[in-house]
């Protein structure tokens, strides 16, 4: 059991709680039939997620087992064997399916979007530049996009911009930490990072970040999300969002971190106390201010 969670990436389950954004910005949180519909397809992409990525390392096994740690996963390792990974992944998708389709079409549809997208990812897109980390930031919107459909309300521009250039933020960053994480063999275990150079992704690190907060601010400001949420006060979280970004950007620098933003997220104390302020900040001004 232990290493079907550990090959079904269950701490990357944490990517999905985007899908419940579009549920808290429309005041739907304590909708309680909103709320079962917005868990369904979390449940739905976290099965999803976890097929692509048995998939994917089915596919990458040769290169991980080159890799420090990736070596580790139970299908490089050899703890699992290919034939059961096939196995699982099927019951994944079929899950993953039904449960999104069961929700709302449209949300189902996003979702197939979602995983045919993620699967042109692991066999074909990850080897090209830049199409590698904006088929990662396809995957953020479409979870967003799926959580809203499911309720049936819109998706602000502001926050859809917001969340599309955080994403690639977190996607430049987790190949800026890779690069660094296997010094002088990096393309070796994903070969991509042989047309990524560290001076490029600095750039485009700080440039992602920079229109992050931008964006975000401006939604915070936005006539048309104070007259929605009913408070201006969103602007006060900003200086957390902020925190956020530069905490991560700061872990970067460091050549313990692969970059990955889950990891990051999961061990790094002050991104521990920010990420759950920030949230229940968010709540108390929009639900109690």
């Amino acid at each position: 059991m232990r290493n079907i969670f550990k090959q079904m990436r269950v701490q990357q389950y944490i990517k999905n709680i985007l899908v419940f954004l579009p549920l808290v910005f429309s005041l739907n949180l304590f909708n309680t039939s909103s709320f079962i519909r917005a868990a369904l397809i979390f449940l739905a992409f976290c099965a999803g997620s976890s097929a692509v990525y048995i998939i994917n390392d089915i596919a990458d096994a040769p290169r991980d087992r080159l890799h420090p740690r990736k070596k580790n996963r139970p299908i490089a390792s050899g703890a699992m064997s290919v034939r059961f990974g096939v196995v699982l992944a099927a019951f994944c998708f079929v899950f993953a399916g039904f449960t999104a389709f069961f929700t709302h079409v449209h949300a189902g549809v996003l979702l197939v979007a979602y995983i045919a997208v993620n699967m042109l990812y692991s066999f074909v897109l990850k080897r090209l530049a830049l199409v590698d980390v904006f088929c990662v930031m396809t995957g953020f919107l479409l979870r967003i996009a799926a959580g809203a459909a499911s309720i049936g309300v819109p998706v602000s521009s502001w926050l859809m911009l917001t969340i599309m250039s955080l994403s690639l933020f977190m996607g430049f960053g987790k190949r800026r930490g890779e690069l660094n994480g296997v010094p002088g063999a990096a393309a070796a275990t994903r070969r991509v990072l042989s047309k990524y150079s560290a001076a490029f992704l600095d750039k485009a690190m700080y440039f992602t970040m920079t229109l992050s907060a931008a964006f975000y601010a401006l939604w915070a400001i936005d006539g048309e999300t104070a007259a929605k949420l009913g408070t201006e006060n969103l602007i006060w979280t900003t200086p957390l969002v902020i925190a956020g970004l530069l905490r991560y950007a700061q872990i970067l620098e460091s050549a313990d971190s692969d970059g990955d933003p889950t990891t990051v997220l999961l061990t790094d104390l002050p991104l521990l106390c920010i990420v759950p302020v920030y949230a229940l900040v968010v709540v108390g001004i929009v639900y109690f201010g």
